[in-house]
């Protein structure tokens, strides 16, 4: 093809558009928000010098796009008229729209083939054994400066924690630990990215071979069962996506929970108190401030219009979820995280949600309970807030508390501790697959026929509960919000009978059974909760919800 036919570059920057990185976003989002609206809902933004994209802020529009009900958007990055950029180092979120064989890149079936099998391994997770290995590290990180009295909560429990609690999900080592710290701190300087993200890819590739060889409990052996088609890279990439998604937009959410707490004493105590809980904290930083402020990588297919603006083929679209909280048309709704968790077929998967509740709620839990005494060590307004890699959060959360002296965990102190979720999967068997799956159980009727004339109806729970527990959930006049579930007091059988399970039903607190944990057998909800001998179930005052 001769330079007089070849193909038209892509079309100019619009006029009036302003710089989405640096700037009036960096020192006032808000503001920088407000400014924009005045000009629509969507507007032009300066990526690089010579790359640019649509900006949208409107509630209504952010919807629009991530429910994708017309097949206008596309996840697959190289349709942007814009990729590949030209010039080093770009900046993180536009670093991260390398396209990669990972479902965050695919739509319709391709990225079912990839998601379903990262979705099925997160479900494998047992929420009892999960949360005491996540309790587990939390205590470690707080016995590394419990005895100090004063700490960065950022670098000191944050950072460190986030990371080892993923690569012990995904089934990494200590042998990985060096490797891995090495490649996520390259990731955060532009101009080492490349490198740490080469160093990144070789070791999930190692990681996955190992497991294709030696499974085990754990995430990445997971993935190879339920997806016996993708190839090591493919497992490689879904592991990425989980390790990106656990590292940042987790740790962002815990840096913005625990400064949510320690700026208001009432609703720490609140928490503290057993009043409000966790889960009530992380809608509310959710819904108003979303760590992942803005999501990159929406390519119009086709030409459409969007609020007052023409938007091309090819055009990139930045979904603002900050931008969409600031909208003064929810204002007065009632407080929903429902889209920072995603909307349309690329949301969070509830597994994955879930996971990332459970990591936030055990790690600002566990700090309480240790430090019940820590407050802020600076102003409030002093507390400095940045974007990086497209994530919105604290730098540094300065506190200080009472010393604590003794020891916060039994023996030795390694990286990664053991840990074991649940057993290894086995390969499905398809005869056993043929079987018909047994009906799901009626949790009103046997709620109903249990707790005939206690059950006051019309309570519903006062936040959001994971999908499994809300069928069961009830309120009673002797006990108030309650979780019918299977007790297991020991002597129940790993594969017990519909009758076994039926014979075991108790009514527990809700907030026992979230601290505590479950697992489900066959649509039941099944706890091991604390037992006195004499007393029966232990359930502390502060759990009764009335």
């Amino acid at each position: 093809m001769s330079a007089s036919a070849a193909e038209p570059g892509p079309p100019p920057c619009p006029a009036g558009a302003i710089a989405l990185f640096g700037g009036g976003f960096d020192l006032d989002p808000d503001g920088t928000y407000q400014q924009l609206r005045a000009h629509g809902p969507v507007t032009p933004v300066r990526l690089t010098a010579d790359a640019w994209g649509w900006l949208v802020i409107g509630d209504h529009e952010v919807q629009q796009v991530l429910a994708n009900a017309d097949g206008a958007w596309t996840s697959d990055s190289r349709r942007w008229h814009g990729w590949p950029l030209s010039g080093s180092p770009l900046p993180g979120p536009l670093r991260d729209m390398t396209h990669r064989l990972s479902s965050r890149f695919s739509d319709g079936p391709s990225r079912s083939r990839l998601a379903t099998p990262l979705e099925q391994a997160l479900a494998e997770l047992d929420p009892q054994t999960t949360v005491h290995y996540l309790a587990r590290i939390a205590d470690e990180d707080i016995e590394t400066f419990a005895g100090q009295g004063a700490a960065d909560l950022v670098s000191e429990y944050a950072h460190r924690l986030s990371p080892r609690v993923m690569m012990g999900l995904l089934g990494m080592t200590e042998r990985y630990a060096a490797g891995i710290s090495v490649a996520l701190d390259n990731l955060t300087a532009p101009e080492h990215a490349d490198r740490g993200h080469r160093r990144l890819t070789e070791l999930l590739l190692q990681l996955v071979r190992e497991k294709r060889a030696i499974p085990g409990p754990d995430l990445v052996s997971w993935i190879i069962t339920h997806g016996p088609d993708l190839s090591d890279t493919e497992v490689g990439e879904q592991a990425r996506l989980l390790m990106s998604a656990g590292i940042s937009t987790t740790n962002g959410l815990l840096r913005s929970a625990l400064a949510a707490l320690l700026t208001d004493a009432g609703l720490r105590r609140a928490v503290q108190q057993g009043y409000r809980s966790i889960a009530d904290v992380t809608t509310q930083v959710l819904a108003k401030t979303p760590p992942l402020s803005e999501i990159f990588g929406r390519v119009a297919t086709r030409p459409t219009r969007m609020g007052n603006t023409d938007i091309a083929a090819g055009d990139l679209v930045i979904i603002s979820l900050a931008g969409a909280a600031a909208d003064p048309s929810t204002a007065g709704r009632a407080v929903d995280a429902t889209t920072a968790w995603g909307v349309g077929e690329h949301r969070c998967p509830p597994a994955a949600r879930d996971l990332a509740l459970m990591i936030v709620h055990t790690s600002v839990m566990r700090l309480l309970h240790h430090l019940p005494d820590i407050t802020l060590a600076l102003p409030t307004d002093q507390l400095a807030w940045s974007t990086k890699n497209g994530i919105r959060s604290v730098d540094a959360l300065p506190v200080q508390f009472q010393r604590v002296r003794q020891m916060l965990v039994d023996g030795e102190v390694t990286f990664l501790p053991p840990a074991t979720f649940t057993t290894t999967p086995a390969p499905l068997d398809v005869a056993q697959a043929s079987k018909p799956a047994p009906d799901r159980p009626d949790a009103q009727a046997l709620l109903n026929g249990l707790l005939e004339g206690y059950l006051v109806t019309d309570k519903p729970y006062p936040s959001p509960l994971p999908a499994e527990l809300a069928d069961w959930h009830g309120y009673t006049r002797y006990g108030g919000h309650i979780i019918l579930v299977v007790l297991d007091d020991g002597e129940l059988a790993d594969h017990p009978s519909r009758p076994d399970l039926e014979a075991n039903l108790f009514p527990a607190a809700v907030r026992t059974v979230l601290r505590e944990g479950w697992r489900l057998v066959d649509g039941f909800v099944v706890c091991k909760l604390p037992i006195d001998p004499w007393n029966g179930v232990v359930t502390p005052e502060t759990d009764f919800e009335r």
